[in-house]
């Protein structure tokens, strides 16, 4: 199964009626699946918008008034009549208030064909366990239905966080099984902190710990794979396992497909029954994704960190989407 770009999802069995859930953004990216799916979907289409307001952020009035503007044209444009909940992106209990949101809405249009759950402006720490209760056995919940997750890139990357102090890390799903020897499957982007903080987390287990660093590799543009190594080699050179880990274990992985990821993870998993693998994604969300569809096959902790928050001008414009279907009908794709 391999990533399905833009129109092209249109030509492929998506049934009569979709249900779209995602996070609306202050960046513009965000609006550009819905007018896709608008203008291109004859079906019946169940909108699921949410916006999560970042209480932390000095931004924090300048980019509600952004996503309230995004919002509310977008509404008007695709008229669309609906109220947009608001929740704290920093709330422990976000999670839970999106969840039960969204049953509600499964419970009502139990007969859709098609869930799409778009990733682009939804932050890590929401859609990773988010698509793990999507995909739970016991529930059921995407019986006789299709799950594409779609992902939207940006134009042109801007400004970063504003303020570089994160939140510490946290294990999003599943729980350490505390096995003598760690392997940390660590898959890098730009934020060379975030991985420091996250190896003092691990390293304070005080168990043996191997660390195998991946870059993406094709990436979205060519200069990102030399970036990310700088920035990284920089970074560590006061921490001499991680530099000599990035020096000497590096290993690659395609950034626009998550299939490749998780066949990747399914094979350190088969070499290494007697480790404790532990998975870390500070890459671009379509890593992230493969990394979350293995995390869930084979019971793997995900340690995550979160940015405190990030600057309104993260990102400019939109390009390519990509589709990826994960569940068809009652059989997962990637397996």
């Amino acid at each position: 199964m391999y990533p399905i770009e833009d129109e092209d999802v249109f030509k492929i069995a998506l049934g009569s009626s979709i249900l779209f859930f995602s996070c609306l953004s202050f960046e513009e990216r965000c609006v550009k699946l819905p007018r896709l799916i608008s203008e291109n979907f004859d079906g019946d289409i169940i909108w699921s918008l949410f916006f999560l307001i970042d209480n932390l952020s000095s931004q924090k009035e300048e980019c509600r008034n952004i996503q309230y503007k995004i919002g509310s044209n977008l509404l008007e444009e695709l008229n669309i009549q609906l109220n947009i909940p608001e929740y704290d992106l920093h709330n422990p209990s976000v999670i839970n208030y999106l969840v039960d949101t969204f049953s509600e809405v499964l419970k009502k249009e139990s007969e859709i064909d098609s869930i799409i759950v778009d990733i682009s402006t939804t932050p890590k720490k929401i859609f990773i366990p988010f698509i793990k209760w999507l995909l739970d056995e016991e529930l059921n919940l995407l019986q006789n239905k299709n799950l594409f997750i779609t992902y939207t890139k940006p134009e042109q990357y801007g400004r970063s966080e504003m303020e570089s102090e994160p939140l510490i890390p946290e294990i999003l799903i599943n729980n350490l099984k505390n096995k003598e020897h760690i392997l940390w499957a660590v898959f890098l982007g730009f934020k060379a902190t975030f991985l420091q903080l996250i190896w003092e987390f691990i390293n304070n287990m005080k168990m043996k710990m191997k660390i195998i660093p991946y870059i993406g590799f094709p990436s979205f543009r060519p200069d990102f794979l030399d970036r990310s190594l700088v920035l990284h080699a920089k970074a560590l050179e006061t921490n001499e396992e991680l530099y000599q880990a990035l020096k000497r274990n590096t290993e690659y992985c395609p950034t626009d497909d998550p299939y490749a990821v998780f066949h990747i993870i399914r094979d350190l998993v088969e070499k290494n029954e007697d480790k404790e693998i532990i998975l870390t994604a500070l890459g671009a969300k379509p890593i992230t994704l493969g990394v979350t569809l293995a995390a869930i096959e084979y019971d793997l902790p995900i340690i995550h960190i979160q940015p405190k928050t990030y600057h309104k001008d993260y990102s400019k414009g939109f390009k390519k989407s990509h589709f990826y279907w994960i569940y068809k009908r009652n059989e997962l794709t990637y397996i």
